[in-house]
């Protein structure tokens, strides 16, 4: 099969409509009509049908289609193994990242691998943890960087786990927080699922929110300001010294604690070298940093 013709179903098939396949190919709407008439010649099949909101793939298609987009990823695959065969590592790492490690941690961890490793470039995204995890589960990236626990079979390494706690501007006590104005924030669900079974093992009221911001580090300028408190992970307040930190206990005495982790693909992991030195860089880094 064509390179031309892998990356014409691939797009098609993501974007279900001519036009904006046209465009992302540099093409005219005729002349990626006449590309699908070619392909559905050579096949003999049809591809697509025409529908009122764009189109939509047929049986024979949607087959297709996918053998496209496996063969467009097995030549990825010989690409990278050929760039691990180079004395120097070199190659694009697809990487996805959390909010809070973009913030807190993955600047530091980039800068300094790329004064190793020039050679190596990344290919970034961010967002919410469940949102990462999901494009590593689509195969859209090589590694990802998220908080919480998730079901991953393939390379898993635990980074780190931190406290989660009761932060506010002056000293308080667990008993007392019923009764206390507190701050939410937004945040990705696990988190918010793990605050929220804490507090109704500990309470039969709900909190008492007061307000409801849109990042952690607001929540934390409404914290010093003496607004309310809020549940936080410890990270996020550990340059607060300002701040009275309480962790926060289940009921049989354990800290509450968060865990954050690096996951990838393991035969990536084997084929990629560039890949294994940057995993391998990241594990050495935590190690030696005090979270």
């Amino acid at each position: 099969m064509k390179f031309s013709t892998l990356l014409t179903l691939q797009d098609l098939y993501k974007s279900r409509n001519i036009t904006k396949t046209a465009h992302n190919l540099g093409l005219t709407q005729p002349a990626l009509t006449k590309r699908l008439k070619q392909i559905e010649t050579e096949y003999g099949i049809t591809l697509v049908r025409r529908e009122r909101r764009g189109i939509s793939f047929t049986t024979e298609g949607e087959y297709l289609a996918s053998k496209a987009q496996y063969l467009l990823k097995k030549q990825q695959e010989i690409r990278e193994i050929g760039w691990s065969m180079q004395a120097e590592p070199s190659g694009t790492i697809k990487v996805g990242i959390s909010n809070f490690f973009t913030k807190f941690l993955f600047l530091d961890v980039l800068r300094d691998f790329q004064i190793l490793y020039p050679r190596i470039h990344f290919q970034i995204v961010t967002g919410w943890s469940r949102d990462i995890f999901g494009l590593l589960v689509k195969d859209e990236l090589h590694v990802a960087f998220v908080r919480g626990d998730y079901g991953w079979a393939g390379l898993k390494q635990l980074l780190f786990e931190e406290d989660m706690v009761v932060a506010s501007s002056k000293p308080i006590s667990i008993d007392a927080l019923p009764e206390l104005p507190m701050i939410s924030y937004k945040t990705d669900i696990k988190l918010k699922n793990m605050i929220d079974k804490w507090w109704y093992e500990h309470f039969t009221v709900a909190p008492q929110v007061i307000m409801e911001v849109d990042r952690a580090d607001t929540c934390l300028d409404m914290i010093s300001n003496n607004l309310g408190f809020s549940i936080l992970p410890g990270l996020v307040v550990r340059n607060h010294s300002e701040l009275y930190k309480l962790p926060i206990q289940d009921k049989e005495g354990n800290k509450i604690t968060r865990n954050s982790w690096m996951f990838s693909k393991l035969e990536r992991h084997e084929q990629f070298f560039a890949l294994r030195q940057f995993s391998d860089y990241v594990q050495s880094y935590m190690q030696d940093k005090t979270v």
